[in-house]
């Protein structure tokens, strides 16, 4: 009986260090991942950096309010996990239509609260 008390033991420790083991890999590879993508591992906050249109973005001022009445915002993606919706402007003076794929951005814009951060075109053309 004891025999089989402590084997049983041994494949429930051996289980739970499995799954416990495989859920930190995940975490720690989720995050690795994050970090190449957003240059942070702060996942909670908005990110100095963002790639959109294989192109790459870096965090610039904090607006109250955008410039002109005759733009709107179009989202283009969202970061994730925390959900922020990213836009760009786009113009609506002279749009018959939306276009379907619209062309790359020389700037983007994140929504925080009531602020709107920019994040301007890295490098050059």
């Amino acid at each position: 009986m004891q025999l089989r008390a402590r084997v049983r033991r041994r494949r429930i420790v051996i289980a739970v260090s499995l799954v416990f083991g495989t859920a930190v890999l995940a975490v720690v590879g989720w995050l690795l991942y994050y970090r190449s993508t957003y240059g942070t591992f702060a996942w909670w906050q908005i990110p100095p950096r963002i790639e959109y249109c294989g192109r790459e973005y870096d965090r610039g001022t904090t607006v109250a309010a955008l410039p002109g009445q005759d733009t709107v915002l179009v989202q283009v993606m969202t970061v994730e996990p925390a959900g922020r919706a990213v836009y760009t402007l786009r113009s609506v003076t002279g749009t018959v239509a939306p276009v379907a794929n619209p062309p790359c951005a020389m700037g983007l814009i994140v929504k925080q609260s009531d602020k709107y951060v920019q994040y301007g075109l890295s490098g050059g053309p």
